[in-house]
């Protein structure tokens, strides 16, 4: 039986999601937001993360200082980037700056408290690791291309130069993200993703609303994920889902594919405190 439960936490700040009650993640600080809480207006409302879409950059500083407020990490650095769904990870030392624009890449590592990691999403998979005992922490942009290309284990590795962890000790949160319910995509996906990682076939699903000609899968990217990640050498008992489809939920996340380009962003968030 896995330690710790999903909970949603109604802050000062916003509306987020993080793992209560786990023993080891005791001084790592993280959270999976929601799209509530916030100060931005429509169609950003309201806790939007990210200025790519139009947002005013002062309303998205507002969200994510409220955030950190309600995190008790007011003083921390948050470090993003610029997604550009690589496989880039790069690593955040004690003395790094906060940069405008920020770097490109889609995975951040540190081993330094005060120093916060944040991806953001509208439906691709943020996953956060930790590596409580070596104090190492990561995040992780997956979208369908950095997912099949190998940013989970090129960041893994990553981990290992920074701290020497060990996967057998990582725990990994995959937070919301759209679902297999909702995540169509076309044939050539789905062979990017074989060729590379033969296992993934059992990940995808025909869709019914496919043609003949040019047939639809529905891909499950945090169960692909989950898989590729043990095959690396975390047990399945420290890998932890929120099973939650932003797609489905317009309530609580933004999504791409359902809203369009314009719209907002949550943000994923890790650090040591």
């Amino acid at each position: 039986m896995q330690n710790g439960i999903w909970k949603q936490e109604d802050r000062q700040g916003g509306r987020f999601y993080s793992l209560c009650h786990h023993p080891r993640l005791q001084g790592v600080i993280h959270a999976f937001s929601t799209r509530r809480g916030g100060v931005s207006p429509p169609p950003f409302d309201s806790l939007n993360f990210s200025t790519s879409t139009g947002d005013l950059p002062a309303r998205v500083q507002a969200n994510r200082e409220a955030l950190l407020q309600s995190l008790d990490a007011g003083e921390a650095c948050l470090h993003t980037l610029r997604q550009v769904h690589s496989t880039r990870v790069r690593r955040v030392q004690a003395d790094d700056p906060i940069t405008l624009p920020p770097p490109e890449g889609d995975a951040l590592v540190t081993a330094c408290p005060g120093h916060f990691l944040g991806v953001l999403t509208a439906d691709c998979c943020p996953i956060l690791i930790a590596s409580p005992e070596e104090r190492v922490v990561a995040a992780i942009h997956a979208g369908w291309k950095g997912s099949g290309d190998g940013i989970g284990p090129t960041c893994l590795d990553a981990m290992k130069e920074a701290g020497a962890c060990h996967p057998e000790r990582m725990l990994v949160l995959i937070g919301p993200t759209i679902g297999p319910c909702c995540y169509q995509v076309g044939e050539e996906v789905r062979e990017a993703f074989v060729s590379r990682h033969p296992f993934s076939e059992a990940h995808f699903a025909v869709d019914p609303a496919g043609r003949p000609r040019t047939p639809r899968w529905k891909l499950d990217l945090p169960a692909f994920h989950r898989q590729l990640l043990v095959r690396c050498g975390i047990p399945e008992e420290n890998i932890y889902t929120l099973s939650l489809c932003t797609r489905c939920h317009p309530q609580l996340f933004f999504s791409y594919r359902r809203d369009g380009a314009v719209t907002g962003r949550m943000l994923s968030l890790i650090g040591l405190a």
